[in-house]
């Protein structure tokens, strides 16, 4: 992950990589709908999407796991100090250690 690295959700739960130096782009399909939010940690991608779940993909191999789902979809991802907190479409706000 760089400066020159911009990563962008889409409706059908693509994850697009773009460098913006050389002007190339990579797809990932990530969730099997929207894509809400995507955050960076340690080499690692937090996506969020209404699929309901928090998905962790590791760069550079981009390997994908699920991480956390809920009953309702999640709008929004945030870390602090290795903790992640969710916040659902419904309100309500989630924190799981990483």
């Amino acid at each position: 992950m760089d400066d020159n690295t911009l990563y962008v959700g889409a409706k059908d739960g693509m994850v697009i990589q773009m460098n913006l130096i050389s002007q190339t782009t990579e797809h990932y399909q990530i969730h099997q709908d929207a894509v809400r939010a995507i955050k960076s940690h340690n080499n690692t991608l937090m996506t969020c999407g209404e699929d309901n779940r928090v998905i962790m993909t590791k760069l550079p191999s981009k390997k994908s796991q699920e991480y956390l789902k809920t009953d309702n979809f999640i709008q929004d991802v945030l870390i602090i100090k290795n903790t992640i907190y969710t916040a659902g479409f419904d309100g309500r706000i989630l924190k799981k250690d990483l």
